[in-house]
């Protein structure tokens, strides 16, 4: 019963964006934060619930697409490098998609699955240049939205870690027949999931809801403000108890980014010194709400005295050494399109077993070199392109520089953590709302796509030749 209700839910959510497709966002969201507890509760924990987004995302992508080509078309005038890279990159993964329908009898799967995701990341920068033609305002109210409902899902993290319910499947993963433990030289820590499916997962919301409610904090004046930092250090509490150190890694590229953009390039002082103030309010909060749920030796010895793997050490194992051996192994061509791609090991189909867990070898064990190189050049394009728009297009004395900056170090943060560990990113939800993030930091320098939407939505008033003189004009 739980299962049909839930498929109700996402057809009648998929519906709902035919209406007006920046609803996409809002339900993508709550589809994510909703589904692991769903799929908890269900016999058998089907592993197809983690797809549970894309109904919505492909009713977004339709009823974008009569206005698509506009923006498009305006996004390789602004943008021509960064286009050009992306059909070179298209170009050089056509071998690792040949590779990998070639295994046998419905290996195609595992092809169409690694062209929807690497579909879905130029797709989701699309849809983050387009979604503030409506005004920025729109977008603050995506990040409210998923902070508060983050927040909100984070109430089971403390509940795990108290022991309180325990019979409940919606904690924890013992509905997987899963538990998390990290064993140290002197003890071992159990890393928490609360009502997400994995420690890596909960983990992951907890710090970007982390980023974005300080990111909000420097956006909001008196009281609003402090109940942001608040929300932050709310976060910060499940970053710790999740037992995940990329985790905690993201939060200090974050502070260094962003204070490096105010102090260098905005050259702010009174910015630079709302954002220390901030951050240190959410750090003493963080420390607080840490002290109320139950401090742990054991955690705070995992991440701060240097026990387990060197941090600097497992970055090199998981960058330039996993793909020195991918390379050995898997040759010039790597083992194909979609083989390194989470959840396709519920397919029943011949295919490679991989091993790779950093960013960089997942893809070149894919697409091989061809494709990795291509990949790495789109993202170097791309972090180039948001530079530029940072450093030099931007008013650096507008106060939503402080907002720009903030989502540039949020994708800063989530970088580095893809290099150590790509498997958080092969979730549907995180991999979009990054790349979302990404194309909202280039959408500035949006000029005309916006004026396409408008006059075509306003063309059914006036017959439909009208809506194709638009929809060619764009």
């Amino acid at each position: 019963m739980l299962l049909y209700g839930f498929f109700i839910f996402l057809i009648v959510a998929a519906f709902l964006v035919l209406q007006d497709w920046r609803r996409g966002i809002f339900f993508m969201i709550l589809i994510a934060a909703i589904q692991d507890p769903v799929r908890k509760m269900i016999p058998g924990t089907p592993g197809y619930l983690t797809l549970s987004i894309m109904p919505v995302w492909f009713s977004m992508i339709f009823k974008a697409m009569p206005f698509l080509s506009g923006y498009r078309n305006e996004f390789k005038l602004n943008f021509p490098q960064l286009t050009s890279i992306v059909k070179i990159f298209i170009l050089s993964i056509i071998p690792a998609a040949l590779i990998s329908a070639s295994y046998g009898p419905g290996s195609w799967q595992i092809t169409i699955i690694g062209l929807i995701f690497y579909s879905s990341l130029f797709f989701g920068v699309l849809f983050g240049y387009m979604f503030t033609a409506r005004g920025d305002e729109i977008l603050q109210r995506v990040l409210i939205f998923y902070c508060l409902l983050t927040a909100f899902m984070l109430i089971g993290t403390p509940l795990e870690y108290w022991g309180r319910f325990h019979y409940l499947k919606v904690l924890g993963t013992s509905a997987f027949d899963a538990l998390w433990i990290r064993h140290m030289e002197h003890g071992m820590v159990k890393l928490i999931s609360g009502f997400y499916r994995s420690p890596d997962i909960m983990g992951w919301h907890s710090v970007t809801m982390t980023m974005l409610s300080l990111l909000l904090a420097l956006q909001s004046k008196g009281k609003e403000r402090y109940f942001w930092i608040g929300l932050a250090g709310w976060g910060v509490v499940g970053v710790m108890l999740c037992g995940r150190r990329k985790m905690m890694y993201m939060l200090p590229i974050y502070g260094f980014v962003l204070s490096w953009l105010l102090w260098r390039v905005q050259s702010n002082r009174f910015q630079f010194k709302k954002m220390f103030v901030v951050i240190l309010l959410g750090i003493f909060a963080g420390y607080g709400i840490y002290g109320i749920v139950g401090s742990s030796t054991d955690v705070e010895n995992y991440y701060f005295k240097g026990t387990g793997d060197d941090p600097f050490e497992r970055f090199k194992q998981q960058g330039l050494n996993a793909l020195m051996v991918t390379y050995q192994q898997s040759g010039f061509w790597g083992e194909g399109l979609g083989t390194a791609t989470q959840g396709i090991h519920h397919l029943n189909v011949a295919r490679p077993r991989t091993w790779q867990e950093g960013g960089l070898s997942k893809v070149l064990v894919e697409l091989g070199v061809p494709g990795f190189l291509g990949f790495v050049l789109v993202f170097a394009i791309l972090i180039k392109s948001i530079w530029t728009m940072i450093a030099v297009k931007l008013d650096k004395n507008s106060p939503y520089f402080v907002f720009w900056g903030g989502l540039f170090a949020v994708l800063c943060g989530n970088a580095v953590a893809f290099v150590v560990s790509g498997q958080i990113f092969g979730d549907p939800f995180i991999t979009i709302f990054i790349s979302f993030i990404s194309g909202v930091i280039l959408s500035p320098a949006r000029t005309v796509g916006q004026t396409a939407e408008k006059e075509y939505k306003a063309a059914p008033s006036q017959g439909g030749s009208m809506k194709r003189t638009i929809r060619s004009r764009v």
